[in-house]
């Protein structure tokens, strides 16, 4: 998914008041990446940690578009993800 059409989708729900779906579209972005960098089975541990940073860079991104909207937490919700399900990963990046 990309960053801006998401930061637009939830923008208009935040504006509809619409609670649910910001939180649905934020879980469906930050899975997403998540996804992207663990099933690509290519390459070694090198690589497998710069698909994390990239998705971590692209996910600081998105919650840097997001900020005047006043989302605090965001910031911790895909390292977080990471580190439940990917420790070694979250360890060897710093994130723990």
């Amino acid at each position: 998914m990309n960053v801006d059409r998401v930061v637009e989708k939830i923008e208009l729900a935040h504006a509809n008041h619409d609670a649910e779906l910001v939180k649905e579209l934020t879980q469906s972005f930050k899975l997403d990446l998540y996804k992207k960098c663990s099933n690509e089975a290519s390459g070694g541990d090198a690589e497998r940690f710069e698909r994390f940073r990239g998705a971590d860079e692209q996910w600081q991104e998105f919650e840097e578009k997001l900020s005047h909207l006043g989302y605090s937490k965001l910031p911790s919700l895909f390292r977080d993800l990471v580190a439940k399900n990917e420790p070694s990963v979250a360890s060897q990046l710093g994130w723990l």
